[in-house]
This record gives C-alpha cells, structure tokens and sequence, in this order.
C-alpha cells in the first residue's frame, strides 16, 4: 500500500503507530478541500496535526490556493510558531541545511501574500492571540527583510464564528475521508 509521507514521498510504514493518509485518501482530501466550506477549511487547519496526515505539503498548498481565505492562511502561520522558527533560521539556506526548508518555505508564502493583500477575507474572525501571536513577535521579525510579517498579523479579525459542517478526527483529516477504504 502507498502512503504519502509529510516529506512528498509515498511509503508504506506507520509512524508512532499512525498511518500516513493513503494515496487514495490524500485525492478525497484534496478533492474535499475544493469544495469544503471556509468554515470547514478553517477548523481542519485548526485540528492539523504537523507530522501526519499530509504535513506541511498539504498546508503548502492551501495557502497557495486563490480562495484560500486570510483566517486560514494566519491560523496556519501562528499554529506552526512561525516566529520562532524563523528567529532560529532566518534565510532559507540556513532552514534547508537544517531539514526545515519547507517550512521555510510556507512560512516565507504566508507573509509575502499576506503583505501583498494577496488572502480574502471570508467574513470569519480569528484572535491571533489564542494561537500565540504578539505584536512583540510579530517586530522581532523587523530584521527579517522580506520576511519581516507585517504587525496586522498579530492582530485581531472580526467576523463571525466558525460554523463547521464536517466532523474532523484529532489530526485534522476530515472523518470520513479517515475511515475510507485504503485499498481503492
């Protein structure tokens, strides 16, 4: 059985005892991201598990997405402590010698989007705060060049709560895609 593995390579182990999403299983998931809701989208970025279900490669791509929406993509950026991460490798030289390129690399997508005003706002709210984001992080990263994140990051959006309509399971892989038949 092929499973795909948070480094882009598809293998067939288990790590600490839980699978990687199947090939299968990876295609429903993408194939559910489409289409899911911006409430759903952001409750599975919430429930994300970092080393399974599809890893940093899958986060890659939703915030790569034209839709993907600014709660999302700022949920991903403060849930994987960005600050921290490029504070201790603050080029992309430095994070690939490390084995830590591509969050790098998401980290570096975020921020240059999100200056641009490249993410929509769904009308969802978000508190940055309840993810671990300051303003004092936030101008940590002042010499950063490029990569310095703008201070709005830190702060609040209004909007209204999420309203999910998907069940996830503790790794923020929709339920039912979770339970689906490996072999097909």
């Amino acid at each position: 059985m092929s499973v795909y593995r948070a480094n882009g390579s598809w293998v067939a182990d288990e790590m600490m005892g839980y699978t990687y999403l199947t090939e299968f299983q990876r295609a429903r998931f993408d194939e559910w991201f489409t289409t899911a809701s911006d409430d759903d989208r952001a409750e599975c970025v919430v429930c994300w598990n970092w080393g399974l279900g599809g890893g940093v490669e899958t986060l890659q791509s939703i915030v790569e997405r034209p839709d993907c929406d600014v709660t999302t993509a700022l949920t991903i950026f403060w849930s994987s402590e960005a600050v921290s991460h490029l504070a201790k490798y603050p080029n992309e030289e430095e994070a690939i010698a490390a084995g830590q390129g591509d969050m790098y690399k998401l980290h570096a997508s975020i921020i240059r989007r999100y200056k641009k005003n490249g993410y929509a706002h769904s009308g969802l709210e978000l508190d940055p705060s309840q993810l671990g984001a300051s303003l004092s992080e936030v101008e940590s990263l002042a010499q950063h060049g490029d990569l310095a994140a703008a201070p709005a990051m830190a702060l609040p959006i209004t909007g209204r709560p999420r309203v999910c309509t998907t069940q996830f399971e503790m790794y923020g892989v929709p339920l039912f895609i979770d339970r689906l038949e490996s072999s097909k």
